[in-house]
């Protein structure tokens, strides 16, 4: 199945490919995590705190991550349309990402009632979707590897099967609109936490549309990175105290 985007005509995602693609994905992720688990655990001991598990998690997102591009290479083409659109394009979605943390702040200031004050919002998202609190008082390479993680690595992947993969077999099964928004709920709920659910589910569908207009994930990557640091030291300001 086709649909078109501003450059192309984009082939679409069969469920059969994705299923291979995600199952063997999970698994490599899974293999190469648990031997890193005890290589790592072993080589820096227990007195490197949380630095093995920060390596051990980096090593999976890597596995996934490359596993997905080989599985769609070449990944400059669709689904995973790994690629600058312009930029034009990649200004915009800064842009638009600046107005959807806008409008994000704006609707849990609204819903203040039920998920408290903005700071207190604030707070609880950082806790629950950064390392800022986690790795309080953790040794610095424990701090570069979370950093690397969570603001390059994690949004790379995470853009490159929700907005790439995902969102491309989504469109053989519903309309564009009904895709992202679907996309968005399953991305909203692989987070796990009702506080984030909202923030995580508006930005999922801001970065859908980017995706399906500009025809590139590259810019949904800028969007994503530049959103992770955002939080980052955001959670850094609150958890340290200034």
């Amino acid at each position: 199945m086709t649909t078109s985007t501003p450059d192309k005509v984009e082939q679409l995602v069969g469920g059969k490919k994705l299923l291979i693609a995600f199952g063997g994905s999970v698994l490599a992720a899974a293999g190469v995590g648990t031997v890193g688990y005890f290589v790592f655990h072993r080589l820096l001991g227990s007195g490197w705190g949380t630095t093995v598990p920060q390596i051990v998690t980096l090593q999976v997102y890597m596995v996934l991550l490359i596993t997905f591009c080989l599985r769609f290479y070449p990944v400059t083409e669709p689904p995973i349309a790994l690629r600058p659109s312009g930029a034009q394009h990649a200004i915009a979605s800064v842009g638009i990402w600046i107005a959807s943390v806008v409008a994000i702040v704006l609707f849990y200031f609204c819903l203040g009632s039920i998920f408290g004050s903005v700071s207190q919002v604030a707070t609880q998202i950082t806790a629950f979707a950064t390392d800022a609190k986690r790795l309080q008082g953790q040794p610095t390479p424990a701090w570069i590897i979370a950093i690397l993680r969570g603001c390059l690595i994690v949004p790379i992947f995470e853009e490159v099967f929700f907005r790439g993969v995902l969102l491309s077999w989504l469109r053989t099964r519903l309309n564009v609109h009904g895709a992202i928004y679907a996309m968005a709920t399953l991305f909203a709920l692989m987070h796990g936490s009702l506080v984030v659910a909202p923030y995580v589910f508006i930005f999922a569908v801001v970065a859908g549309y980017v995706r399906v207009r500009t025809g590139s994930t590259f810019n949904t990557i800028i969007m994503h990175s530049l959103n992770n640091v955002m939080l980052l030291y955001v959670g850094l300001r609150i958890f340290n105290g200034h």
